[in-house]
């Protein structure tokens, strides 16, 4: 409000000093005196000067402000379209996962992880919850996906392919991640999956809750357990778990017994790395 007082003020002023030149101007032109000291002719040409500089440094001003305005208004619409193909490409991913294709599932589950890489700050949650839903509950496996191939490798008690590359995926997190769903007051939540035959080497489930979930003949070398809540669990051996990376930090583990002993499953924490039979 002030600066806007300020400019018409001035606006004022320069017009009434632009009209006294000019009357002074016309009656050194009809009565052949000098304005201020000069010719009639000079006064003219420093009225003409007085009056064009404010005008022409007022249009600069106004056409350099239109141009940051064009500029900030084509900004904004760059921006918009950007969100938008950033949308449209999580909900591509999101609807891949849902695809009868083995396939198209995995080109969505990797799409969904370059995504995380790309823009962490705003879709990692949403990201890692729908992979960890994925991995819970993964479409069957019909039609051309269950061949023969495909029938014989599970029969080896290998993991689902795209099971799997989702639990890769998640097992990729970083510290910064993981303190992210803390802040978020979100857990990890992998209850009653099956990852059987899944290769986990050195992924990171920290934090996650496994309560139910099935190990059998995984690969968990180096995994990081770290307070992770390990209740029920189906197929982990003493010797998976002491393979696991060895932390003072460990996970918490309640009603979990190995397959083999059939003795409660037990963390060593940092204790020197020993493999024990069962």
């Amino acid at each position: 409000m002030k600066q806007k007082v300020v400019r018409v003020l001035a606006v004022l002023a320069a017009t009434a000093l632009a009209v006294l030149l000019w009357c002074k101007a016309r009656d050194a032109y009809l009565y052949d005196t000098e304005v201020m000291g000069v010719s009639w002719s000079e006064a003219l040409r420093n009225l003409a000067l007085f009056v064009g500089a404010p005008i022409g440094i007022g249009l600069a001003v106004w056409r350099s402000w239109v141009a940051e305005k064009q500029v900030e208004k084509s900004q904004q619409q760059v921006d918009v379209a950007k969100r938008h193909s950033l949308h449209e490409r999580y909900q591509a991913g999101v609807s891949a996962l849902a695809s009868s294709r083995i396939a198209i599932r995995m080109g969505g589950i990797y799409s969904m992880e370059r995504f995380i890489v790309e823009r962490e700050d705003e879709y990692y949650l949403q990201i890692v919850k729908v992979l960890a839903a994925f991995i819970r509950n993964p479409p069957p496996l019909v039609g051309d996906d269950l061949d023969e191939p495909m029938k014989e490798f599970l029969g080896h008690g290998n993991c689902r392919p795209d099971v799997e590359a989702a639990a890769q995926a998640i097992g990729k997190r970083s510290k910064q991640q993981t303190e992210l769903e803390k802040r978020a007051k979100w857990v990890l939540d992998l209850q009653g999956a099956n990852l059987s035959g899944a290769r986990l080497f050195r992924a990171n489930l920290a934090y996650a809750s496994l309560a139910g979930t099935k190990f059998h003949r995984a690969a968990l070398d180096q995994v990081c357990l770290s307070q992770a809540w390990i209740v029920s669990v189906q197929g982990i051996t003493q010797n998976m778990l002491d393979s696991a990376c060895q932390q003072r930090s460990g996970p918490k583990i309640e009603s979990s017994f190995c397959p083999e002993s059939k003795k409660l499953l037990i963390w060593r924490g940092d204790e020197p790395f020993k493999h024990i039979e069962g």
